[in-house]
C-alpha cells in the first residue's frame, strides 16, 4: 500500500510538472524543471492555494448545478434503457449475469472518466484561452503549480460526482447486489485525477480548440471500447 502511494505520488508529480512546463512554454517562459514529486520540486505547491482554485471552480459550478445534476441523472437512465433493456433483450446472460447488470459497471467507469476529461479539456482551455481566468488567477499569490493542482483536483471532483450519481441511479434500478460498491467511490476520485492529468497535458500543447477532436477520436474514445 505504501509503495503504491509513493508510485502514485511520483506519477502525480511527473504529470503535473509536465503540464506546468508546457503551460509555461505556451506563455514563452522557459524554466528548469526537476522531475520529482511536488513536495521536493523547485516550485513549492501550496495545498491551501490549490484548494482556493478548486473552490473558485466549485463556486461557478454551484450557479448551474441544478441543470447539470438533472442531466447527470437522465444520462445513465438513457444508457440503461437503450443498452440494458433495448439491446439487452437480444443478448443472453453473460456468465449468469443479465446484460443490464453486466454493463452497469462500465457505465460508471466511462461516465466518470469522461467527466474529468471534458472538464480538463474544453473547460480548462476556455478558462485559459478565452476567459483569461488563468491570467487573473496568476495575478494573485497563486503560482502555476497551485493552479494546475487545483485544475486536477476539480477534474477529479467532477469524476467523483458523476460516478456517485450513476451509482445511485443503478442502485435505484436494483442493479447493485453488494453494499461494497461504496468502496468504488474513492477509486472514482483517483481515476478522475489520472485522466485529468492526461487531459491537462494535452490541453496545454494543442494549437487550437478544434484539435481536441484528435484527442477524443484517437485516444480517449477507444479506451472504453477496448475495455469491452
Amino acid at each position: 500500500m505504501v509503495l503504491s502511494l509513493i508510485l502514485f505520488s511520483k506519477a502525480f508529480g511527473i504529470a503535473s510538472l509536465f503540464s506546468i512546463a508546457v503551460l509555461d512554454y505556451r506563455q514563452k517562459k522557459p524554466r528548469q524543471y526537476h522531475i520529482l514529486p511536488f513536495f521536493i520540486c523547485k516550485y513549492k505547491m501550496n495545498l491551501k492555494r490549490a484548494f482556493r482554485v478548486w473552490q473558485r471552480h466549485l463556486s461557478v459550478y454551484t450557479k448551474l448545478y441544478k441543470s447539470s445534476i438533472a442531466l447527470n441523472f437522465v444520462e445513465p437512465v438513457l444508457y440503461l434503457a437503450a443498452l440494458g433493456l433495448g439491446l439487452g433483450a437480444f443478448v443472453k446472460e453473460i456468465n449468469g449475469v443479465a446484460y443490464i447488470q453486466f454493463i452497469a459497471p462500465g457505465i460508471i467507469a466511462s461516465s466518470s472518466m469522461f467527466a474529468a476529461i471534458y472538464e480538463c479539456t474544453y473547460a480548462t482551455y476556455v478558462r485559459m484561452t478565452f476567459q483569461k481566468t488563468f491570467d487573473a488567477i496568476l495575478a494573485t499569490p497563486i503560482n502555476l503549480n497551485d493552479l494546475v493542482a487545483g485544475e486536477l483536483m476539480w477534474g477529479a471532483t467532477k469524476s467523483l460526482l458523476y460516478g456517485t450519481i450513476i451509482i445511485i441511479v443503478i442502485s435505484i434500478f436494483g442493479l447493485v447486489r453488494s453494499p461494497m460498491i461504496i468502496l468504488v467511490i474513492p477509486l472514482l476520485f483517483i481515476t478522475g485525477l489520472i485522466f485529468a492529468e492526461i487531459s491537462v497535458m494535452f490541453t496545454a500543447v494543442i494549437p487550437g480548440i478544434d484539435s481536441f477532436n484528435y484527442f477524443y477520436t484517437l485516444f480517449m474514445t477507444p479506451i472504453p471500447s477496448s475495455a469491452v
